[in-house]
């Protein structure tokens, strides 16, 4: 599961439940949009997207993490 701000799901006219792409260092995994996050103008930490604990740890990732180069997309 993952959680994106509501400008992302809402202008690509997704709702929850929606499959999502999530790609980390050549590890991708399809994920399902679970949550919103607050939106963009009110993210402090630059986070893009939010991962939960299943998703992170199928890209490899142990929490707590913050890293720049996870790219998403719809699919």
């Amino acid at each position: 599961m993952v959680a994106l701000p509501p400008e992302d799901w809402r202008a690509a006219g997704k709702t929850g439940g929606a499959q999502v792409r999530v790609t980390y260092k050549n590890k991708s995994v399809v994920a399902i949009l679970g949550d919103t996050m607050p939106w963009k103008k009110n993210i402090r930490n630059g986070a893009g997207i939010d991962l939960n604990p299943a998703t992170a740890k199928a890209l490899g990732l142990r929490p707590p993490f913050l890293v720049g180069d996870v790219k998403w997309e719809w699919v």
